[in-house]
């Protein structure tokens, strides 16, 4: 079970961003909420990704297609992994370092 996404430096997205399906802390509607006893944890079991035309919600998905099909379909050791260079967002920090792509993906098994 999928219960946070974060990556950084994807297509639109150069600042980090999280996409986690964590409960809050909100005590309203806690009983109708799954929770996974072993970790103390609530989930959502339902969750939406909505905004405006270009705010990036495709650029979103892209970055979570790419995770997706990495871990399925994985990557032989001296392959090389083709971004298309029109969309790259190329991030040069203060000290002149190109920063590269960020992904983490956390999950717990129940």
């Amino acid at each position: 079970m999928l219960i946070n996404f974060s990556f950084e430096n994807w297509s639109s997205f150069r600042d980090r961003t999280d996409f986690s399906l964590i409960v809050a802390k909100e005590r309203q509607h806690g009983d109708r909420v799954p929770g996974i006893d072993k970790y103390k944890i609530k989930v959502l079991p339902i969750t939406a990704i909505y905004g405006g035309n270009a705010s990036g919600k495709t650029n979103f998905f892209g970055a979570f297609y790419f995770a997706k099909q990495f871990i399925v379909k994985g990557l032989p050791p001296d392959a090389s992994i083709r971004v298309d260079p029109y969309r790259k967002v190329l991030v040069i920090s203060a000290e002149g370092k190109t920063e590269r792509e960020y992904f983490d993906m956390r999950r717990k098994q129940c």
